[in-house]
């Protein structure tokens, strides 16, 4: 159980740490296009 809990957080850290990347990147390719 704790190493899903764990699994779990390094999940959200990722997601937290992209989506802010994904949003830059979906709103550059729409200047650009």
């Amino acid at each position: 159980m704790t190493k899903w809990l764990n699994w779990v957080f390094q999940f959200l850290k990722l997601l937290i740490f992209n989506v802010p990347w994904l949003v830059f990147a979906k709103f550059y390719f729409a200047k650009v296009n």
